[in-house]
């Protein structure tokens, strides 16, 4: 009965060292932070709505560990490199941006939502095809 009480004392242990890193040691404070392969921004949640206020934003909601995630982001760092000056392109980890991502009511990922000058405009969940993204931001870049 002792081992498996310290066997659990253990494991709860590790386990509350894991969930403090993933959530607090890996956080970033800068005001935006773009990728380094893209003309991506990386968004927070200390940075969020000062990016989204002004002009057309396309935010990409999205966490590592989501499949359609990872197939959807290379889509969106191409409309980045493409689009240009027009509009910003942005990505929010769900996982490091829980009360933005909570804010805009993230229940499933990927989710783009689109936004002019703060406001939401567009709001796409799942994966979406490269064509279908640029003609929904066109709508609002014009």
């Amino acid at each position: 009965m002792s081992m498996k009480i310290s066997i659990l004392s253990y494991l709860i242990v590790l386990s509350s060292v894991f969930f403090f890193f993933f959530n607090f040691g890996n956080s970033t404070s800068t005001n935006s932070i773009l990728d380094k392969e893209s003309k991506t921004l990386i968004l927070d949640d200390s940075n969020f709505e000062q990016q989204i206020a002004k002009g057309v934003t396309l935010v990409d909601f999205w966490a590592p560990w989501c499949g359609p995630c990872r197939t959807q982001g290379p889509i969106v760092d191409q409309i980045a490199n493409e689009i240009g000056d027009k509009a910003k392109i942005a990505k929010l980890d769900v996982d490091k941006a829980r009360s933005t991502s909570s804010k805009y009511f993230i229940r499933s990922i990927p989710t783009i939502i689109i936004f002019k000058d703060g406001v939401v405009k567009e709001r796409l969940v799942g994966l979406r095809s490269k064509e279908e993204i640029v003609s929904l931001l066109n709508k609002h870049i014009q």
